[in-house]
């Protein structure tokens, strides 16, 4: 389904600034999966998210996409088929806008004073409602005005309004409160599965990437260390991660965020 075959990018080449993010990657996405990446700060997690989306083209390799060869595609043209759900809520919104707007935008290709007909609102109201969080009932409000969980709830929604090939979740959590988390989460799990999208989920919390991701695979300087499949591997804690990362790099996968999920 999603194939990169060893992608390598260095940003600054050529100069005392030069950055090595990605080094001769690959990963394979069966469809259906769910996989969950993990990794210390500037292990390239979120560079291959942007290298999946189109930010930049990488300087070697493939991605490929439902048999469709895209490493050279624009980013605006893969975002036809790739959803990608930010840390920060208002990233995947646009905050001035009501909520029936931004759905507009992202479900019904409109633009921002097209007509929105009733049944344009019937059908969002449905698919608000199922979100459990009432947002059904303040479709004409703007969406800087809803909560942090409410917007990622929103930009959920939006990502997933039009069933993409691929799923792409950088720490959408991250940035909430836990019971929003939580919430939110939920949520995702729901969708995901419900809609049977392929997804890929950085986490910096172990406990989510073991509970939520059938895959689990850890980064560290722009390249993927080890996969661990949880349908063979049954008996997955977090000690487990750490020490297998220790064993495979020879150093402590440690930093404040991950140690919360211990």
């Amino acid at each position: 389904m999603l194939k990169i075959e060893r992608i390598s990018k260095t940003f600054d080449p050529n100069s005392i600034n030069a950055k090595k993010a990605l080094d001769d990657l690959s990963l394979n996405a069966q469809d259906g999966d769910f996989i969950t990446i993990i990794g210390a700060n500037g292990a390239g997690k979120s560079t291959l998210f942007n290298a999946i989306g189109g930010s930049f083209f990488v300087d070697s390799g493939r991605i490929v996409l439902d048999d469709q060869d895209i490493t050279y595609v624009k980013s605006n043209l893969r975002a036809k088929k790739i959803g990608h759900l930010f840390q920060d809520p208002l990233s995947s919104t646009a905050p001035d806008m009501s909520i029936i707007e931004n759905l507009a935008l992202a479900g019904m290709n409109k633009g921002l004073f097209s007509r929105i007909s009733t049944n344009d609102r019937t059908y969002f109201q449905q698919k608000l409602k199922e979100l459990g969080m009432d947002l059904e009932q303040r479709m004409d409000t703007p969406v800087r005005l809803l909560s942090g969980g409410q917007r990622q709830a929103l930009g959920l929604l939006m990502a997933t309004v039009n069933k993409p090939q691929l799923l792409l979740l950088d720490e959408h959590t991250a940035a909430l409160d836990p019971g929003s988390a939580e919430k939110v989460m939920e949520l995702t799990s729901r969708v995901v599965e419900e809609n049977h999208i392929t997804c890929l989920m950085i986490t910096h919390d172990m406990k989510k990437a073991i509970e939520y991701g059938n895959k689990i695979v850890m980064m560290d300087q722009g390249k993927i260390i080890q996969t661990i499949d949880k349908n063979r591997q049954k008996d997955i804690t977090v000690e487990n991660l750490i020490r297998s990362f220790r064993t495979n790099q020879g150093k402590d996968l440690v930093n404040d965020r991950m140690l919360l999920g211990l």
